[in-house]
């Protein structure tokens, strides 16, 4: 029997037969939703309000340059 389908089968057994993960996957994917819209929200309002500044992707290719980024993991992040 290949690996996956062990797994596969271990997981079904921990599981069990009860729909109560699949509920539960499901409750988290609907607050996660719902999270997410919030968020998307308070973006757009702070966007607005112009509290944050947003750039086009097209804006965004014409103004990167990695090599005058000043923060290791992102570079829009301004560094220490």
């Amino acid at each position: 029997m290949d690996r996956g389908r062990e797994s596969a089968l271990a997981i079904s057994g921990y599981l069990g037969k009860t729909e109560k993960f699949d509920e539960a996957m499901g409750s988290f994917a609907v607050a996660y939703a719902d999270q997410t819209e919030r968020d998307h929200a308070a973006m757009k309002a702070a966007v607005r309000s112009g509290k944050i500044k947003v750039q086009s992707e097209e804006q965004f290719a014409g103004t990167f340059h990695p090599s005058r980024s000043s923060s290791p993991c992102c570079p829009l992040m301004p560094g220490p």
